[in-house]
Formats: structure tokens, sequence, C-alpha cells
């Protein structure tokens, strides 16, 4: 029998009293589990907090956006070995923001992402050319001089921007302007195949066709291959009144690309040169 236990008035079994260590003692581990739990959650949502994205500036576009004729470097140097170009893995470089709203259709958004990287970086030489070369692309070419203008101060041994600012120039229509910086950008890389061909085209543009043919030949000795250039050079010659090296030239592209998008016109003017040819001969007799 229970001493000094109280009864339940109606079953008369002994009542449980609790024990005031006890109780103190439960409540303290309650209060260590809650703040544990507490310090668990406040650890987790840190860390979701710290792994969301921080916002970063615009990223500028990459590699052969600052050179306009690195693509057509690219396209001939395939040309040249088209089995080594096969077995080389495609690139996979990501395109920035700027790029992603062009190639969506957004040329607006994404000029106005370039102008604000220029605004916060402009002293930046590839961020005026990124400028420089969508507005370019939207062939808004007189906005674009100016930040090519500013690349060369920043980086004038640099050859890309005399190419930049002169397909600027080209587009334009400015030929003697275009056939400067052609020239600039030569004296700095002298066995260019690409560049001297440009160099070359504006300077036919501009009629200065003896100069223009001197640099077809440079680019002919540098690329046997190259038939597009025979094309270029019998112009070059029959704007010199040279028919016989003309035909001569036509005759070296059928023989290097006989099926090739000129073919036709390079039979037709070999059968008109010859044929001038023959009149001069015989009016001359």
């Amino acid at each position: 029998m229970s001493i000094g236990r109280p009864r339940c008035p109606r079953c008369r079994a002994s009542e449980t009293v609790a024990d005031p260590a006890v109780v103190a003692a439960r409540s303290k581990r309650l209060a260590l589990v809650s703040g544990s739990l507490l310090a668990v959650a406040l650890i987790a949502l840190t860390g979701i907090y710290l792994r969301q994205p921080a916002q970063t500036a615009p990223a500028l576009p990459r590699g052969p956006v600052t050179d306009p004729l690195a693509a057509r470097r690219a396209a001939a140097a395939a040309a040249a070995a088209p089995a080594a170009a096969e077995e080389q893995p495609a690139s996979q470089e990501s395109a920035s923001a700027e790029e992603a709203a062009y190639a969506a259709g957004d040329g607006a958004r994404a000029l106005e992402q370039y102008r604000d990287v220029v605004q916060r970086r402009p002293d930046d030489a590839d961020a005026r050319t990124a400028l420089g070369q969508m507005l370019m692309r939207l062939k808004r070419a007189e906005e674009a001089i100016p930040h090519f203008e500013r690349a060369i101060a920043l980086d004038p041994q640099r050859p890309a921007h005399y190419t930049n600012i002169a397909s600027a120039f080209t587009q334009l229509g400015r030929w003697e302007e275009a056939v400067n910086a052609y020239r600039r950008a030569q004296q700095l890389q002298p066995n260019d195949a690409v560049m001297t061909l440009e160099f070359a085209k504006a300077l036919h543009k501009k009629g200065d066709d003896a100069a223009a043919l001197d640099e077809f030949l440079k680019v002919a000795a540098m690329d046997p291959n190259d038939a597009p250039v025979r094309i270029a050079l019998a112009e070059s010659y029959e704007a010199l009144n040279r028919p016989q090296d003309a035909v001569q030239a036509y005759g070296e592209y059928l023989k290097l690309a006989p099926t090739g998008p000129d073919a036709d016109k390079a039979r037709t003017r070999i059968v008109r040169l010859s044929a001038q040819a023959t009149d001069a001969g015989a009016s001359g007799q």
C-alpha cells in the first residue's frame, strides 16, 4: 500500500505525482531540441540563399567577334584541308546574352546591352569593338566608326581593329579610307592572305587596279590553290587592258575550279577576250 499518495475519489487507485526535478530535466531537453532544430533551419535557408546566381554584367563575346576576317580565314583553312577540318570537333563556345538577343531577332536589345557595357567600361577596346560590330550588323556603320577609332587609340598594334574600321568604310563606300585602314593592318600582319585579299579588293574598288594587281599576285603566291583570286586577277588585268594575261588568269581558275561558281563567267570571258585579241591583230596587219 502506497503511503502519502493521493487516491482517485472514484476508483481509489494511486495517482502519480510529477517529480519537479524530472519535469525540469524534460523541459531542458525540449529547449535544447527546439534550439537545435531552429539552428538547422537557419543554416539550410542560408545555403539556399548563397546558391542563388549573382547578377553579373553582360559578358562580352569572345574570339572571332573582334576580328571580322576570322570566319573567312577559317573557311579558307577548311577549304585547303577539308579532311582535317572534318576531324576537328565543332566549337561549342557559348553565346553571350547580347549574342543571344541578336540571334533571337532583338537587335535593339542587344545594342542597348553593348552600350551599357561601354558606358561602364569606356576604355575597354574589346567593349568598343563589340559595340561597333553590333552597329555594323545593324547597317549603322557611321555610328560604329567612332568606337573602332577609340579601340585603335587604346590598342594601336592590333590588326583586327584596323580591319574592323576598314569594313565600316567599305560598307559606306569610302574606299580611300578603307584602303588606308587595310594598308595599316597589312603592315602589322603582312603574311595574312585573307587580309591582303581584302586590301586588294578595296584597291580595286577605289580604281587603283595597278596596286590591286600587286596585292592579288601576293595572295596567289601565298595560296596557289585559291581559285577565286584568279578571277580577281583576271578582272584587274582586264581593267589594265592586258587581255592575254586576263585569259591566262581565267584559264587558271578553270583548272582549279572547273565547276566553280565563276566557271561559266571565266569561259565566256576567255572567248570574248580571245576574239578581241584576234580582231586587234587582224586590224593591225
